[in-house]
């Protein structure tokens, strides 16, 4: 019996029956984040609105119409949140550009007709709904697809979960279920929700459940709420139209990604799990060695009594961690000699707009200065090793 794809005639083809599911199964009203902000709204004592007033124009998802207030929850994928940043789809690229394209002009424009009407106009974005359920259900349903996508690649693309941090016993769940489906390991973003930092000891499940399984943790950077980054700290420096601060957020990536790594030191995750693996993705790797250095030295003083560490953290990164290298990176030689070459992977980065296309020329100057045997690690020997690769 052949697929049977659900189909609304307008789009094109889905690639497969998992992804026309996904696809069908989006709502136009009543999503997860619209009934997340209601509950929040009734929660606070706040009644008087009307759903989907068709007597505003574009339909607001939440409407004071006697203090002309309108609000729209926009689903981030669909309205092309600036928060996230997500990327097109790969197959139909023209179709999906232009339908996006549509959407975002047809955003402006309702939101223009309620201005010139008097109207207050609040937009929230679907990744500004704080709901442990929603997050969870995300990361379950990406889990899940990215298993099914990794599967028709003849082992060429390796399924790695996504874990929410906002829910440490679900994501514990999710890390065994993803696990047992097929993934090689995990990441988590570099915030949570909870405002607790990946090292406090609320987490210790998800850390005990990756060591047991033997599987590694990682933290890569993500499009985060302003309000949790540094962006948050000069005004003139949060990003707004029509200033382009891409230079200025690209080059200060790594600062989320370096706190949440350090808490897991200062909270000495790495001494309560001995065999646990944590690795440290697309944020750079030449930090590493000054932050080792200075946690070394820190440790070495005074302030020791303020972790729970038995060791230098430099023992337990080289013990237990691993962190990959741009491909742009000019000072990997002198990283390795410091730190060793079983502890860096090569990362092309790819797709992202913030490197060149001309991989293979980075890559060759990557790892042109190295030794044989360091460079056959940087290449795929490490990741190979710690992500268990052909096993």
């Amino acid at each position: 019996m052949g697929k049977e794809f659900v189909r609304d005639k307008r789009s094109p083809k889905p690639l497969n029956l998992n992804v026309s599911r996904v696809m069908s199964s989006n709502k136009a009203k009543n999503t997860k984040p619209e009934l997340t902000l209601r509950k929040a709204l009734f929660a606070n004592g706040i009644r008087g609105y009307r759903l989907n007033w068709k007597n505003a124009p574009g339909t607001p998802d939440i409407a004071f119409p006697g203090k002309k207030i309108a609000i729209f929850v926009n689903g981030c994928y669909w309205h092309r949140c600036p928060l996230c940043d997500l990327p097109l789809p790969k197959t139909n690229i023209k179709f999906w550009k232009k339908k996006f394209e549509n959407n975002i002009d047809r955003d402006e424009r309702k939101t223009k007709e309620l201005c010139d009407i008097g109207w207050q106009v609040i937009t929230i974005w679907e990744c500004e709904i704080e709901d442990p359920e929603i997050s969870a259900a995300y990361c379950r349903a990406y889990n899940r697809w990215i298993v099914d996508f990794c599967s028709e690649s003849g082992g060429r693309l390796v399924p790695i979960a996504h874990l929410s941090g906002t829910d440490p016993a679900e994501a514990t769940k999710e890390l065994a279920r993803a696990v047992k489906d097929g993934c090689k390991g995990a990441f988590f973003a570099p915030f949570t929700w909870t405002r607790k930092s990946h090292g406090h000891p609320d987490y210790d499940a998800v850390w005990a459940t990756a060591q047991d399984l033997d599987v590694p943790i990682a933290i890569h950077p993500t499009a985060e709420p302003i309000k949790f980054t540094h962006l948050s700290r000069f005004d003139d420096l949060v990003p707004t139209e029509p200033i382009d601060f891409s230079w200025y957020i690209d080059v200060l990536v790594a600062q989320s990604m370096q706190q949440a790594f350090v808490s897991l030191f200062h909270y000495g995750v790495f001494e309560r799990f001995p065999r646990v693996k944590v690795v440290v993705l697309e944020s750079q790797a030449g930090w590493i060695g000054y932050l080792l250095d200075r946690m070394d030295a820190v440790f070495d003083g005074p302030l020791a009594h303020s972790t729970q560490l038995k060791e230098k953290p430099s023992t337990y990164f080289k013990r237990q961690c691993w962190i990959s290298a741009d491909p742009d990176e000019k000072a990997l030689q002198k990283l390795i000699e410091f730190v060793g070459s079983d502890k860096f992977f090569w990362a092309s980065d790819f797709p992202h707009p913030d490197h060149s296309d001309q991989y293979m020329p980075a890559l060759r100057r990557l790892v042109t200065p190295l030794s044989e045997t360091a460079r056959q690690q940087v290449i795929g020997a490490n990741v190979a090793e710690v992500y268990k690769l052909g096993q």
